[in-house]
């Protein structure tokens, strides 16, 4: 009955009696009698080894001096003594005796070692199983803590609800008994016992799991300090450590501030709910009903020094603990917020993942800057790229800064960027490398350690084929040697991926240019994506420079109209129906594409060839895939070529079963007039051509189903004489000999063999050191008398500047492809202590000489006799980013300006006025001399905006791109950044990239790379029928309107481009690329002009001036060569 006389409930009559004393009084009897027997336990083991240490002093005090070692310490000496006299009494039988005493263990012991190591494996997590305990502990802890919530919820601190009818109760019975399992496990596996027992989780478990069975036999529950629980979550980091979850300090150090933030926050949340539920003990009168949401409240603005006061405690216990709670719980508020916060900030603003989505992507790594990305993309997102929907995605160590981010902005649909290094596999797991279409890493050309920049990007390689072996990559190299170790990556396929060596792109571009001065500018115009209209605002030659410069190189599939046409047929019909150009082919042999640059007529077009197209777009390129003589034979105007039925249906594969008929003497084209006549071709071809392994080849005869023949050679009247001449195989040529004496006469005639390297692809002569037959000094001073069309290369350097691989720049002038006659003495005028590091790779080239001096004294240029050069080339090894930008090309431009304003006695023969008589032949080689200047001149630069500097009187702006200045259209001027666009270029079509280095190095080879990667140099080779027909490819040439077969195009009603393109093709074999004018042509034959521009793939109904010069691929032109059998024993190193 209550005091009212009313009944009460069983529930409330239960409560009457309250028993939390018991589920209190059950945790300190755990916690003290756990104590206590650990405490005693100790006080026994310190009482033995009290004992053990008095009986070793006495056995101290008894033993001979010679039993114990002086230069132990005292406990060393004791155990051992102990030994010994264990053996002598018989009690050491065995070796674990032996150790366990050592380890001062007793026997007994052995079993207690096993359990303690098994129950370290189990806590720590290093087993399987060990990781599963840890796991489940964490899972049922956050179980047990919310079965406390749903409690503290729903029911009230102490509850008579019977155990049978509390599933929550039973649930918690189950999870405590885990609990009382594992904390046995934990305890056994501590080293230290009494540490263990007063540890934070051990007293979690102290007062929860002894109530949880004392609750079963009062059939009540209380819920106490259950709360406790949350202090649990503590561990929450370890477990996830435990599982490799989280691996990055900031991420663990993050997650252990807020597991101590909660857990103090809803343990503080669970006392206040206890005690102000409860109320102060012995009468519990003053206790309020106060939900544990409220509570968590309470704590929450306690914490954050608000204090709104809307809830507060109000038992004496409740107060004492705000005021204690308000002390700890404040530093910690105060401390872990601003920590968790600044953790929070330092995640990296790109450090997401990118979500591949359905197209294809890239990535882009090495050096990145707001520069390079922006001519890279520049590139790469031109409007006349074949395939734009890619995505390109950046991954650098560092974010970008504001101007690259800005640039980012601007490109946001194709463009992501994340930060962090592809030397780790996260990284590389967070840009989706495995499924990237190619990774492209880029170089910094103004590094001041070319070496040390290759290395970190071959590196990356490595780092990126060890993750995934499969991936294409396109890398930048600044150094040719640093090629070689590529070849030693095991995954690197050459079939795949690709290297663009800068410095020797660069010089080959350069050596081109000497041999046909401005073909540097006509090659970097067909692979630069550039696109301009003509205006009136501009001259007429930059109209015709921008038309030329706005062509670029396309491969294509032909379409079945092509199958079975010759390759010069092929070329004519797409020249006069399709108004592009065709250079090369692409074919598939012996399971490799390879490519054949202007093969002739012997080749001809199958299925599946592809073919490299110089067009305005990539869609004028696509007509070639389309055309059909029956649909669009008849139609003016290429645009009106559209797809047809014939390309599907079959019905043209029956029009091409007849025979391949000439078309444009079909269609009564420029071939069939009759002012022309088709020359017998009779003369044949000796030589056959091989594949190389890089996929560059010569001209070769594929599937040739006519006898072999050739077209006549250009200069087979020439070389009619040559191989008449007496000895066969000895070509008499005047060469420079340095051995000379004072009374001979300089130029003597010599018996000569061409001698070229093991891949026959470059002349070669026995090595030479740095002596003096190769220095030019006073000694042999004479070697300079006679020089005349030479070539001068400036270098600018000191003794400590890192070599940038003369080797590039000379190989091409040594091509095989050119004939012993056309091989050009190269000088070089530089330092001595740099050039005696460059001649390691020129030492085995012909005619390589060298001028220890400056290039910027007059005086060692004018030993050199450079007004009669061919050709100056000025470099620079001078280059590093140390320096302001705009004068990294300070020694260049200096030199080039010192050179220009050189003046020399011999002044330029005039050519003569009509009036006077002369022959039109005469005029025209006279003609072929006008447009340059005193000494021509090519300079490598750095930076692009320089080349304002080098023309004064040019009107270029600045801030205009290198392509679009005068200088670079006249092609005075060169820089590596025109090679960025190579990356795009090559990622698109691998093959463009081959095609293009074989033309510019002069047929570089990957077998001699390997001879280089091994250490042997220009290995010599034989004279053979198979090397002898690698010289059979064709070679960059530049003639004039003057020269043998153009001269009858010099004027007339047909000199037009178109005839004079389809007539060297047809009847001599020789392939135009375009034309080199004059700026300003000349109103009278008397005007001298300097400046040239270059005019690529003209149209065909433009006028050919007498002052003009024609680029041209030449075939081969074969001299008598003596052919030897290769000796039976071949040298190891070969």
């Amino acid at each position: 009955m209550g005091d009212n006389g009313t009944s009460l409930s069983p529930k409330e009559e239960c409560l009457q009696n309250r028993h939390w004393y018991y589920f209190l009084a059950s945790s300190l009897v755990a916690f003290v009698a756990g104590l206590i027997l650990i405490l005693l336990v100790r006080l026994i083991q310190f009482c033995r080894l009290q004992q053990k240490l008095r009986h070793q002093n006495r056995l101290k005090s008894t033993q001979p001096l010679e039993y114990v070692n002086e230069n132990v310490d005292f406990q060393t000496s004791t155990i051992e003594i102990l030994k010994n006299t264990k053996k002598e009494n018989g009690v050491l039988n065995n070796e674990n005796d032996l150790r366990r005493l050592s380890a001062k263990e007793p026997a007994e012991a052995t079993l207690g070692t096993m359990a303690h190591s098994r129950a370290a494996e189990l806590v720590s997590g290093q087993t399987v199983t060990g990781r599963v305990l840890v796991t489940l502990s964490c899972i049922l802890s956050l179980s047990s803590l919310v079965l406390y919530l749903i409690d503290a919820s729903w029911h009230d601190v102490e509850d008579c609800t019977p155990w049978l009818e509390s599933y929550t109760q039973q649930i918690d019975l189950a999870i405590n008994l885990f609990f009382l399992l594992y904390f046995f496990i934990r305890f056994v596996a501590a080293n230290d016992k009494l540490m263990f027992w007063i540890d934070i989780y051990s007293i979690v478990d102290y007062f929860t799991v002894p109530p949880v069975f004392v609750a079963v036999y009062l059939n009540r529950n209380w819920l106490g300090l259950r709360f406790l629980r949350a202090l649990a979550l503590q561990s929450f980091p370890d477990v996830m450590q435990f599982l490799g979850l989280i691996k990055k300090n900031s991420v663990i150090r993050l997650w252990q501030l807020i597991m101590v933030f909660f857990s103090v926050w809803l343990a503080g949340a669970g006392f206040i709910h206890l005690v102000e539920n409860s109320g102060d003990p012995l009468d519990f009168s003053n206790s309020q009903p106060l939900g544990y949401w409220n509570c968590l409240y309470i704590c929450m603005v306690t914490m954050s020094t608000v204090g709104y006061g809307d809830l507060y405690c109000k038992t004496v216990i409740g107060k004492v603990f705000i005021v204690f709670f308000i002390i700890g719980a404040l530093a910690m508020f105060t401390s872990v917020i601003p920590e968790m916060i600044t953790i929070l900030g330092m995640r990296k603003k790109y450090g997401g993942s990118y979500d591949r989505g359905f197209g294809k992507h890239i990535v882009v790594c090495g050096h990145i800057s707001t520069r390079t990305v922006e001519k890279f993309l520049a590139q790469f997102l031109h409007q006349d790229q074949e395939d734009r929907d890619v995505m390109i995605v950046f991954l650098h160590t560092e974010p970008p800064n504001l101007e690259l981010e800005a640039l980012m902005k601007r490109h946001y649909t194709h463009v992501r960027f994340y930060e962090g290094s592809v030397m780790v596999s996260e990284d590389l797991d967070r840009v989706k490398l495995k499924e990237a279409d190619a990774v492209l890493l880029l170089a910094n050309k103004h590094c001041d350690n070319p070496d040390a920049e290759d290395a970190a990007n071959i590196m990356r390689v490595i780092s990126i084929k060890d993750y995934h072996g499969d991936v294409s990559i396109i890398i930048q190299l600044l150094q040719y040697h640093n090629k070689n170790y590529l070849l030693n990556i095991p995954d690197w396929h050459m079939q795949s991926d690709s290297v663009i060596c800068l410095a020797e792109m660069k010089l080959g571009f350069i050596a081109q240019a000497c041999l046909a001065p401005g073909f540097s500018t006509l090659m970097a115009n067909l692979f630069m994506m550039t696109s301009h209209k003509k205006s009136s605002r501009y001259d007429e030659w930059k109209n015709n420079y921008f038309s030329g410069l706005g062509m670029e190189l396309y491969t294509e599939y032909f379409s079945r109209a092509f199958y079975g046409m010759t390759f010069p047929q092929a070329v004519e019909v797409c020249f006069t129906k399709l108004h592009m150009l065709v250079i090369g082919l692409e074919v598939s042999h012996k399971d490799k594409a390879v490519v054949l640059l202007n093969p002739g007529p012997d080749v001809k077009i199958q299925r599946g060839m592809q073919g490299f197209f110089v067009a305005q777009s990539s869609e004028e390129a696509y007509r070639a895939s389309i055309y059909c003589p029956l649909c669009h034979g008849q139609l003016f105007g290429v645009k009106r070529i559209k797809d047809c039925t014939c390309s599907t249906d079959g019905t043209l594969i029956n029009a091409h079963n007849n025979p391949v008929v000439d078309p444009l003497e079909a269609d009564g084209g420029f071939l069939s007039n009759k002012l022309f006549k088709r020359p017998n071709n009779n003369t044949g071809s000796d030589g056959t051509n091989s594949v190389t392994e890089s996929g560059a080849v010569s001209p070769a005869i594929i599937h040739i189903d006519v006898p072999q023949g050739g077209a006549t050679s250009a200069t087979e009247s020439h070389s009619e004489s040559e191989k008449s001449s007496p000895g066969g195989s000895d070509i008499p040529i005047t060469i420079i000999d340095a051995n000379f004496e004072d009374n001979k006469p300089y130029l003597e005639v010599r018996e000569s063999k061409e001698q070229f390297d093991a891949t026959g692809c470059f002349y070669w002569c026995p090595d030479s050191s740095l002596d003096e037959s190769n220095i030019i000094n006073q000694k042999n001073e004479l070697i300079l008398k006679n020089l005349r069309d030479h070539f001068v290369v400036c270098v600018l350097s000191d003794s400590d500047s890192p070599v940038i691989g003369l080797s590039n720049f000379v190989m091409p002038l040594r091509a095989s492809s050119l004939r012993l006659t056309e091989l050009k003495p190269v000088v070089i005028v530089g330092h001595h202590s740099y050039l005696s590091k460059e001649w390691k790779t020129l030492g085995n080239f012909p005619d390589v000489y060298i001028l220890p001096g400056s290039p910027l004294c007059r005086a060692d240029l004018r030993r050199v006799r450079i007004n009669r050069c061919k050709m100056c080339v000025v470099l620079s090894a001078n280059k590093g980013s140390s320096i302001e930008p705009t004068l990294q090309d300070k020694d260049a431009i200096l030199c080039s300006l010192n050179i220009k304003k050189m003046r020399f006695e011999d002044p330029l023969t005039v050519p003569p006025m009509v009036s006077q008589g002369a022959s039109l032949l005469d005029m025209m080689r006279r003609w072929s001399k006008l447009g340059r200047d005193t000494i021509p001149m090519i300079t490598d630069l750095e930076n692009d905006s320089n080349c304002q500097f080098l023309e004064q009187d040019d009107a270029d702006d600045p801030d205009i791109p290198l392509c679009n200045t005068e200088t670079f259209a006249c092609g005075r001027v060169f820089a590596a950044s025109v090679l960025d666009s190579l990356m795009s270029t090559t990622y698109f079509n691998r093959n463009t990239l081959i095609l293009i280095r074989t033309l510019i190095t002069g047929g570089a080879t990957v077998e001699l790379e390997q001879l280089l990667a091994e250490g042997l140099g220009m290995v010599p080779g034989y004279p053979t029928t198979e090397t002898l027909s690698n010289r059979n490819r064709c070679r960059v040439a530049q003639m004039g309107l003057g020269e043998h077969p153009f001269t009858q195009f010099a004027v007339g009603i047909d000199a037009t481009y178109g005839n004079l393109f389809m007539w060297t093709l047809r009847f001599h074999g020789i392939m135009c690329l375009g034309l080199y004018r004059l700026v300003n042509p000349p109103a009278g034959f008397g005007d001298r002009v300097a400046k040239r521009y270059v005019l690529t793939n003209p149209a065909y109904n433009m006028r050919l001036l007498p002052s003009d010069k024609i680029f041209c691929l030449h075939p081969f032109t074969p001299g008598p060569t003596h052919i030897e059998e290769e000796p039976d024993i071949k040298t190891s190193n070969v």
